[in-house]
């Protein structure tokens, strides 16, 4: 979370928050704004900016709770799958080599 909120950002981010805020002032993709993604994305940001309010901070927020529920998740997912003895173990293991790749700690 406080990686989130102060060091981490990536190239074109900008890009994805200009979109959600053209979003939220009623403007469409495709139609209205040159957006070259699926702009699932964009919506999911612009109704939380709408929500939360108009700042990349929430942006950063809501990726770093939505990445540490999918790490909780796939663990339980593969702790549930082990022995009785084991399933503690597999998932802090799971989570850990998630969690700690450097690919999920950029992004």
């Amino acid at each position: 979370m406080f990686y989130s909120q102060t060091r981490a950002w990536f190239g074109d981010e900008g890009f994805h928050l200009l979109a959600a805020q053209l979003i939220t002032r009623g403007e469409r993709p495709y139609l209205d704004f040159i957006y070259p993604q699926p702009p699932l994305f964009a919506y999911w940001n612009a109704a939380w900016m709408k929500l939360c309010g108009d700042n990349w901070r929430i942006v950063h927020l809501l990726s770093a709770l939505m990445s540490g529920g999918a790490i909780l998740l796939t663990a339980q997912f593969v702790a549930s799958r082990f022995p009785a003895g084991w399933r503690v173990k597999a998932g802090m293991i799971c989570a850990g080599l998630i969690g700690l790749q450097l690919v999920v700690i950029r992004f």
